[in-house]
């Protein structure tokens, strides 16, 4: 198995997708976090939670070290804010 372990997908994450590239954006879903995604020349990691769902102990490690930008987004709204595709 490949450094970042497969692990079962948030019901949320197909939806989630869906919005993004529905505005755009070009979603890779090989980072550690769930996408790692490219729009109007910037890039974001952003990890799919349900409202309730908790991060993974290796994902809460993985963020308190990682220098760059990443967020955890619970909808397909909140993933879409935080790239600046809606306001």
């Amino acid at each position: 198995m490949g450094k970042y372990a497969v692990h079962q997908l948030d019901a949320n994450h197909h939806e989630i997708r869906q919005a993004l590239e529905a505005v755009g954006a070009v979603v890779d879903s090989r980072a550690p976090l769930d996408f790692l995604v490219g729009f109007r020349g910037q890039n974001w990691l952003l990890e799919a939670k349900t409202e309730k769902g908790k991060l993974r102990p290796s994902q809460v490690k993985f963020l308190a070290r990682w220098a760059g930008q990443a967020a955890v987004v619970r909808s397909p709204d909140e993933a879409l804010k935080v790239i600046g595709a809606i306001a």
